[in-house]
């Protein structure tokens, strides 16, 4: 969309961007992964109990939502809760839900892959898209 600055003069040209992930390792009160999808302005959560890795499936348990600051957000967290350091982040090119559970389509900068995270059950697999 074009928009005219009178003040300054000039054209703005906003794009709207795609909504991002990030998959935050932290360190209280265990070590675990958390797996956070951009939402309506939320960030859908999910605790992963073992580290990721593509094509097996890892346990998971649904989180409460976080705020959207912590797809940015790396060190300590508030009232002595450990801390987090980014583990992969990119940007979300589809998200459904539905009875049979969660499909996203995922651009990893970790894997540097096409990713399809598939969760039904307490289950998630991370897939390339793009491996024979």
């Amino acid at each position: 969309m074009a928009r005219w600055n009178a003040v300054f003069g000039y054209i703005l040209l906003t794009q709207k961007r795609k909504p991002r992930f990030v998959i935050l390792e932290h360190d209280w009160p265990f070590l675990h992964w958390d797996l956070m999808l951009e939402e309506s302005g939320r960030l859908l959560t999910w605790r992963i109990l073992e580290e990721p890795e593509l094509d097996k499936p890892l346990t998971v348990s649904s989180s409460p939502d976080h705020r959207v600051e912590y797809l940015d957000y790396v060190g300590p967290i508030g009232s002595d809760r450990g801390s987090v350091s980014k583990w992969d982040t990119g940007v979300i090119n589809s998200l459904n839900s539905s009875k049979e559970g969660l499909l996203a389509e995922i651009n990893s900068d970790r894997f540097g892959a096409l990713i399809t995270i598939h969760m039904n059950n307490g289950s998630l697999v991370l897939k390339n898209n793009f491996q024979q």
